[in-house]
């Protein structure tokens, strides 16, 4: 079960119930999942075909020159 933290609007995944260590006063702690970086999430699909790859390719180099002047 997924639990959303409105404060933060993250998205909290609880621990296995394996992994979790009893706890005396509440329920097993919550973590974020781990996301991406940035040029992970910008790199085109290895099987999308190339013309679909064209276009998100020139945005993702636009995307990461940005952050690279900032």
């Amino acid at each position: 079960m997924l639990v959303l933290d409105m404060k933060t609007g993250d998205i909290l995944v609880p621990e296995s119930r394996e992994t979790a260590t009893p706890a005396a006063d509440g329920p097993a702690p919550m973590t974020a999942p781990e996301e991406p970086r940035l040029e992970e999430r910008l790199q085109p699909s290895p099987q999308a075909p190339a013309a679909e790859t064209e276009v998100p390719a020139a945005i993702r180099a636009a995307c990461l020159s940005r952050l690279q002047d900032s």
